[in-house]
């Protein structure tokens, strides 16, 4: 049995890093990664993240993703530690009802 937990970017537009134009135009891109167990329960990490397209014709950046607060690998340590810590498994069993 797996859980999946996703970290999603729900942002419509974002703006370019060098010519400062809004920008609509993206793809979606995904990471996936194992981080351990509960009891017999996989755990992984889902993250999905946007590259966007610049849409000035006279910018040099092609496409970009967004600035973050926290970066891809701030996410997978900090949600790491977050389920490294014993309460925090225990309340995870709970949450899915897992004996």
């Amino acid at each position: 049995m797996t859980i999946i937990l996703c970290v999603l970017n729900l942002n419509d537009n974002a703006v370019c890093p060098v010519c400062k134009m809004k920008s609509s135009h993206f793809k979606n891109f995904y990471g996936m990664m194992d981080i351990g167990k509960i009891k017999d329960w996989k755990l992984q990490l889902k993250i999905k993240e946007r590259l966007y397209y610049c849409e000035n014709s006279q910018c040099k950046k092609e496409n970009f993703i967004p600035n973050a607060q926290v970066d891809y690998k701030e996410k997978i340590a900090n949600f790491s530690y977050v389920v490294s810590i014993p309460e925090n498994k225990k309340r995870i069993c709970e949450f899915f009802d897992i004996n």
